[in-house]
């Protein structure tokens, strides 16, 4: 291993050390990361991260009437969800959807 190289995994070796999930996948393949089930080896050829944490948003789904579209704003809570939707708004809103997330899920 290389110094460089050292430096590149040295935060995520600190990840695996506090208990937190880590991925790989070969560096050579365009394939999703995939959790590590066992003790880490740390391969030159593969690469590694921290498993993204999985976010929640609350997404409000609206259609205007007389219109086939809809729409949706999102908020980080369905209390603040429902305060959006209040007033004339609620009686155009279709939906309150829960949507779990990673960062950057469905960009590839």
């Amino acid at each position: 291993m290389t110094p460089e190289r050292a430096k590149e995994l040295l935060p995520i070796i600190q990840a695996y050390a506090e208990g937190k999930q880590i991925q790989w996948k070969d560096t050579d393949d365009n394939v999703a990361f995939k959790d590590v089930n066992e003790d880490v080896i740390w391969f030159d050829d593969y690469d590694y991260r921290v498993k993204p944490e999985k976010k929640v948003v609350w997404m409000n789904v609206y259609r205007v009437p007389g219109d086939a579209d809809v729409f949706g704003a999102a908020h980080k809570t369905k209390e603040i969800s429902d305060a959006f939707a209040g007033g004339n708004d609620l009686e155009f809103r279709i939906a309150c959807l829960r949507i779990e997330y990673e960062e950057g899920e469905g960009l590839q």
